[in-house]
């Protein structure tokens, strides 16, 4: 008799923590912000790479194939590039398909570039954001732009030879702690605006062309991106990270609203 008791009581105890489970199951499952159908996003991860970043996960069912067909991939070069984009041949691409991204530029030309069927799409360290129902509005910083070569690690000079690459594909996780915290302070930003519904993006923006951009999609106005929080990445190097690094030491940054009059200084 006893031994059914515990095992009725086992039961009762799996059914009360049952609705905890999927509470935490949710929240962990959302932890990237994604949902299912949403394209763009943004995510966090302190691993490796820009720490904060704006991702897609493409709605299609399949990724097309380019057999030795050069394509233009949706790296920074490409994404930050208003001119003419350089296209190259990649095995994982031949390998695993790719997905197209639409580009729309301040100028009214339209680039596709293609990606993975869920990557980043290297506008960069994300450092302030706002969503609505249908667009994320982000401003992104270019860590290669604000510190060049300079504060690299002795592990990112050595493992993929970071001193001598294009100063737009160099990420955060490149850097000394310290060269990430000038990051962090830069003023130097770009502003992108991306479907949260379809993979098109528009920008590289500044803050007067995002505005105009936002007026013309109907994007409500003005719109407060949240300043969020110094994302440090891991870098491999023997430095002791900044208290900052983990929560709850946290480092905030103000947020700043777009579209207000005369609000723009670029």
């Amino acid at each position: 008799m006893k031994k059914i008791l515990k095992l009725i009581l086992g039961a009762l105890a799996l059914m009360a923590a049952f609705p905890l489970l999927m509470v935490i199951w949710l929240l962990a499952a959302s932890y990237d912000n994604h949902r299912p159908g949403i394209t763009f996003f943004v995510r966090e991860n302190h691993e490796w790479g820009n720490g904060r970043t704006l991702e897609i996960y493409h709605q299609d069912s399949a990724a097309m194939v380019f057999p030795e067909w050069a394509v233009c991939g949706a790296g920074p070069g490409n994404m930050y590039c208003r001119d003419s984009m350089g296209a190259r041949v990649d095995s994982s691409y031949m390998r695993v398909g790719v997905c197209p991204v639409v580009v729309h530029r301040y100028s009214g030309r339209t680039d596709t570039v293609y990606t993975r069927f869920k990557s980043d799409t290297d506008v960069g360290y994300v450092s302030r954001d706002a969503c609505t129902e249908d667009w994320i509005v982000a401003e992104c910083k270019l860590p290669g732009e604000i510190l060049g070569h300079k504060g690299l690690t002795d592990y990112a000079i050595a493992a993929y030879g970071a001193d001598t690459l294009p100063i737009q594909r160099l990420r955060i996780d490149s850097y000394t702690f310290i060269g990430q915290e000038i990051v962090f302070d830069s003023d130097i930003v770009h502003y992108w605006i991306a479907s949260r519904k379809t993979p098109d993006i528009y920008g590289p923006f500044t803050e007067r062309e995002a505005v105009c951009q936002m007026e013309k999609l109907g994007i409500p106005l003005p719109i407060t991106l949240d300043g969020n929080y110094d994302r440090y990445v891991y870098n491999c190097s023997d430095e002791k990270k900044p208290d900052s690094f983990s929560w709850p030491n946290w480092r905030h940054r103000p947020d700043k609203t777009l579209g207000k009059p005369y609000s723009s200084t670029n």
